[in-house]
Order: C-alpha cells, then sequence, then structure tokens
C-alpha cells in the first residue's frame, strides 16, 4: 500500500539547479574563476563541478571548502530573491495531505537551505521530512523514506530527469514518475500514477 511520496526536489517542487551554478559561479568569481567548460553537466553538483575544474584546469583542490562557503551564501541569496514553485506544486502537496500520503523532500542541497526554500515558496507546512543526498546517491530516496518512518517500497519517487529515476527505481520504491515535460504538477503526477495502475485512490485525487 502506497504511504506517501519522495520528491527528488529540484525540477518538481522547484528548480534549483541554474540558481546552484550561478551561486558557484559567483563563488569562483570572487577567487578569479570561471566554470566554463562544456564539459560539465548542469546535473552535476558543485563538488563535482569543482573536481572536474581541478583535474581539467588545475584548480586549487584547497580552495574547494572555501568556495563551497562563499557559494551556500550566494544560494541562500538568490533563493530568496528569485525562487519560484513548479505550477501544480502546491496543489499536488495538498492532494496528497488530503489522502493521507506522507512527503518528502531529497536535495543536495543543505538541509537548513532546502527547508529555507520551501518556506519561502510556501510549502514548508505540507513537507514531512527533508533529505539531504547527493544527486546521484542510491542512498536519497531510502533516507527520505526513512525521514518520514516508512519503508522505500512503500514509496512513489517523483524526479525531474532519468539518471534520478533510474537510482529511484534501483532504491526500490514502489513506482516513479519522471515529470519533465509536464505542464501542471498536480495533473501529471496523478495522471501518470493512475496509467502506472497504483490504485484507484488516485481517481478522486484530481478533483
Amino acid at each position: 500500500m502506497l504511504e506517501a511520496a519522495i520528491f527528488d526536489a529540484d525540477g518538481t517542487l522547484f528548480d534549483v539547479t541554474a540558481l546552484q551554478h550561478e551561486a558557484l559561479s559567483r563563488a569562483l568569481a570572487r577567487t578569479g574563476w570561471e566554470i566554463g567548460n562544456r564539459r560539465l553537466s548542469p546535473e552535476m553538483s558543485s563538488a563535482q563541478k569543482l573536481q572536474a575544474l581541478s583535474e581539467l584546469r588545475s584548480f586549487p583542490t584547497d580552495w574547494h571548502e572555501e568556495i563551497h562557503l562563499m557559494e551556500s551564501e550566494h544560494l541562500s541569496q538568490v533563493i530568496e530573491e528569485r525562487l519560484q514553485p513548479c505550477p501544480g506544486a502546491r496543489k499536488l502537496l495538498l492532494a496528497l495531505l488530503r489522502h493521507g500520503l506522507g512527503a518528502c523532500v531529497v536535495s543536495p542541497m543543505d538541509s537548513t537551505q532546502t527547508r529555507g526554500a520551501l518556506a519561502r515558496l510556501g510549502l514548508s507546512d505540507l513537507v514531512e521530512g527533508v533529505s539531504q543526498s547527493a544527486w546521484d546517491s542510491l542512498g536519497g530516496f531510502r533516507s527520505g523514506a526513512e525521514a518520514i518512518a516508512t519503508r522505500v517500497g512503500k514509496c512513489v519517487a517523483i524526479v525531474g530527469g532519468d539518471y534520478a529515476a533510474q537510482r529511484a527505481r534501483e532504491s526500490g520504491v514502489m513506482a516513479v514518475v519522471r515529470v519533465a515535460g509536464f505542464q501542471d504538477l498536480h495533473a501529471g503526477v496523478l495522471g501518470d500514477l493512475r496509467r502506472q495502475g497504483i490504485g484507484s485512490r488516485f481517481a478522486g485525487m484530481m478533483l
């Protein structure tokens, strides 16, 4: 029986990838460096980008910790300035809550920043738990389930990209919904769950 939804936050409830990239760029600019490398995927974490810069362009590895601190400072600023919820996010969380399902958010951001982002968007009252995990971590969805006292096999993972979908399936979730291309999170997610045959209870959630 389905008990909860685990959101891979970025690209589902909100989209912070571009903001994280900007925050890292600002931090690097303070040391006279720039990212500017096509080989760095937007999905890479900041730690992975810095490691790649060190390997490809000899960026000093002993600067990584300082850059992360500056990035965190800039990220808090740009989140406050420009973060917006994805269309239908609040409506979906309300529907889950009405039907007795918990919600957890998994994010590579510091948990304090994730909670701040949810509060900024007016969503924090609808989310039970927050778990910090690297974007490529298999354990992220499992720790998300633990954060709201349930088993990962009783959760649906709601993700933004193919790699996160793969990791969610490997973690043992009941179902995976990939939201890319959805115009509205509420209608898209619940419609997809019904197509997957998760349960008739979702018919009422579309109302």
